[in-house]
């Protein structure tokens, strides 16, 4: 799905709020962090992401930036899970996931660990 067919769904007053939080968590979302396990996570990315949520946050609720509304009410009517939180879930359990296996990120980058004879 691209991004660009969710505004469809989230400016049209018709459709419930309800209806469009699962479909930005269960179709915009998943999109957005996908291969999030294999990125370095810089506060620049983060804050990226997080101004790019709150943007299609502000178009489900027909609210402008000239509103003035705080990022934390508007959080609390649209109830979407934070993109950062996501993110550094993903990220660890990617990392779980990656031991498990026997790789490890050494001083070398990403490999298999060296063999304990």
């Amino acid at each position: 799905m691209e991004l660009d067919k969710f505004t469809h769904v989230s400016k049209n007053p018709k459709i419930p709020q309800c209806l469009k939080t699962k479909v930005f968590e269960q179709c915009v979302l998943p999109v957005m962090t996908f291969g999030s396990e294999t990125w370095s996570l810089t506060m620049g990315l983060i804050r990226r992401l997080r101004v790019s949520q709150r943007a299609m946050e502000r178009a489900m609720l027909g609210v402008s930036l000239r509103d003035r509304i705080r990022n934390e009410e508007i959080r609390s009517r649209t109830r979407v899970t934070d993109i950062a939180q996501r993110v550094e879930a993903e990220v660890a359990m990617g990392r779980a996931h990656n031991s498990e296996k026997g790789w490890t990120l050494g001083s070398q980058g990403a490999g298999m660990a060296a063999p304990k004879w």
